[in-house]
């Protein structure tokens, strides 16, 4: 009987022995590679973990220095920090109570349960990026907004001179130097600062601003207050006395008139001159 012949790729048993499989070569080599990498991460994580073990005994040495010097077994030293490796990223409270300061809350927690407290805290605690307080994930635009202040938490901190509060509305997102009263005539935080005397809150704004009826805050000094030293305060940051409001009176014209420079002390000298 006649041996029939095959069609395709065909090797007897003698020619698969003399010849290399295609693709078998470049295998070898993927593996050969792989192997070489995995034997120099073992090389590596030895080393780390050697250095871990001597910081381990350097502590227990250390502890057990410490306790030989303690006349009473219950009293508690804190090690000093030159017994932790500068290397080391966790601040070590005793060999026993090791911990880990978490980047996100800044708190001390036990390193054989920092990995789960990462996990949770990050999921659930941020920071205000203006303030940088810690909050709830879930309530961070709340406390902005409510740190921000409404038109009236404004007001009552203007009129009660209330510096650091109003910092704070600024830091959250309030801008203060267009903030104005739509309620009664436009009137700025200015306005009201110098209204009520309040010194400390002058700064920063726009000395010359204007409420609905073209008054600024210099206008309010010299005619309905008649406070004097507010008057001195805003000419030295600026203040523009030649201002009209919409009945065509400046500050000047309004209450205090005049303003002289003294050539001798070169100070300022104020002449009241109040309307009646």
């Amino acid at each position: 009987m006649m041996r029939q012949s095959r069609t395709g790729f065909y090797l007897d048993p003698i020619q698969q022995k003399n010849n290399q499989i295609p693709g078998q070569s470049f295998k070898k080599e993927f593996d050969d590679d792989r192997m070489e990498h995995l034997e120099n991460e073992n090389e590596l994580l030895k080393i780390e973990l050697k250095k871990a073990l001597d910081e381990l005994q350097a502590l227990r040495e250390e502890n057990l220095n410490l306790k030989s010097q303690l006349k009473d077994p219950s009293v508690k030293i804190k090690p000093p920090a030159s017994i932790v490796n500068q290397e080391s990223t966790f601040i070590t409270k005793g060999s026993e109570n090791p911990t880990i300061q978490c980047d996100n809350c800044t708190k001390e927690i036990d390193k054989k349960n920092f990995d789960l407290h990462v996990v949770y805290c990050l999921k659930n605690i941020t920071r205000c990026p203006f303030c940088k307080q810690q909050v709830d994930v879930k309530e961070l635009q709340s406390h902005i907004e409510e740190s921000a202040g409404s038109k009236d938490d404004v007001l009552a901190a203007t009129i009660n001179g209330d510096l650091e509060k109003l910092k704070i509305m600024q830091l959250h997102g309030q801008d203060l130097r267009v903030w104005v009263n739509e309620n009664e005539s436009s009137n700025s935080v200015l306005h009201y600062a110098v209204k009520n005397n309040k010194r400390d809150i002058v700064d920063g704004f726009n000395i010359d601003q204007q409420n609905q009826f073209g008054e600024t805050a210099l206008h309010w000094c010299s005619g309905q207050n008649k406070n004097i030293d507010m008057v001195k305060v805003l000419i030295l940051k600026g203040a523009n006395s030649n201002i009209k409001n919409q009945l065509g009176d400046s500050s000047g014209g309004v209450g205090i008139c005049q303003f002289v420079v003294n050539e001798e002390d070169k100070a300022i000298v104020f002449q009241q001159s109040l309307i009646m």
